[in-house]
């Protein structure tokens, strides 16, 4: 198609038109305690009951490590992360709705960090936390996140 002044104003229609998808971008944080032990949090939504890691999706001209932060202290009142350190992010199958009849994606950048201090208190959002060994992390959180994913991220 030859282009000129009348047609430059008008949108491309592609064959490709409503294919992409939609995601959310979020963080997770892999805390780890003195013991090398990490942190994992119990939700429990209706029926749904599965173990998850502290984290949740980026405001409006917040930073990555700002979230995360944030997130974690929302969640569990750990005020102080040390050695923070961006190690990964992944595509998850997790959808979420946003509105009557549209869903998006999550993309997570995950991040891990230590601290002192085992002390927790935990949000609305999550009914107990256990402080697990690497390998057991693995295993509760590989459902939501994936086994290689958390393998990698969680040794």
């Amino acid at each position: 198609m030859e282009m000129n002044k009348a047609n430059a104003t008008r949108p491309i229609q592609s064959i490709h038109q409503n294919t992409e998808d939609i995601f959310h971008l979020g963080v997770k944080t892999i805390i780890k305690n003195r013991e090398g032990k990490i942190l994992v949090l119990k939700v429990e939504k209706g029926t749904k009951s599965y173990w998850d890691l502290p984290g949740g999706r980026v405001q409006k001209n917040e930073a990555l490590e700002a979230t995360a932060l944030r997130e974690v202290t929302e969640e569990t009142g750990i005020t102080t992360l040390n050695n923070i350190r961006h190690v990964g992010m992944i595509v998850s199958n997790i959808r979420i709705p946003i509105g009557s009849e549209q869903t998006v994606g999550l993309i997570f950048a995950f991040y891990n960090a230590d601290v002192n201090s085992d002390k927790v208190l935990l949000s609305f959002e999550h009914q107990r936390y256990e402080w697990v060994l690497p390998q057991k992390a693995i295993e509760l959180l590989e459902h939501s996140y994936g086994k290689n994913t958390m393998q990698t991220y969680c040794i």
